[in-house]
């Protein structure tokens, strides 16, 4: 994943439903009219839902329900087995793989390390998405080519790879009037 990559399908968005877009509730990164055509992608989603906080933001209350949606996307986007291959390794542990911290992650959150991420443009958006992207695929190999699951350690590297961008993401939608 590049960040030029991501730029390049955010000018897709808006193509309509007939040449291949989806049909997204509004609240769910879809236009209002019901027929943008939006990325499937957790890297795609995240892209299309900050546009949507941005367009909303200080004209409606949905702009909150954008960024609760844009919450989920930046937690999968950390997720290894969301960015590699659905193949029967992702069928077998993707679950199991998802909820390794669940249970005990909020007596954990020293575990979580933030660090700083600078967003000033959609460009800088595009290319932290893409870095992040780029982690979680290698780490989602690695652990597929050496047939286990995450270690604890390894699920709170990734979940602080998604809590500084969206940290970062807070800070870049308050600094948008």
């Amino acid at each position: 994943m590049t960040t030029q990559m991501l730029i390049s399908r955010a000018g897709m968005r808006d193509a309509p439903a007939e040449r291949g877009g989806r049909n997204l509730p509004m609240f769910a990164g879809g236009a209002s009219s019901g027929t943008a055509r939006r990325e499937s992608t957790p890297v795609g989603e995240l892209k299309n839902l900050m546009e949507a906080v941005v367009e909303r933001k200080n004209t409606d209350k949905y702009g909150e329900y954008h960024l609760s949606f844009c919450a989920h996307y930046v937690g999968d986007l950390s997720q290894p087995l969301h960015n590699t291959l659905y193949n029967s390794y992702n069928r077998k542990y993707h679950q199991t793989s998802d909820g390794i911290i669940n249970d005990e992650v909020l007596d954990n959150i020293d575990k979580i390390k933030i660090y700083p991420i600078k967003i000033e443009s959609e460009n800088a958006l595009a290319k932290e998405i893409a870095r992040i992207a780029n982690l979680s695929l290698k780490k989602g190999y690695q652990i597929q080519n050496e047939k286990r699951l995450l270690t604890k350690e390894e699920a709170y590297e990734q979940i602080s790879h998604s809590a500084s961008l969206f940290r970062a993401i807070l800070k870049y939608v308050e600094k948008i009037d």
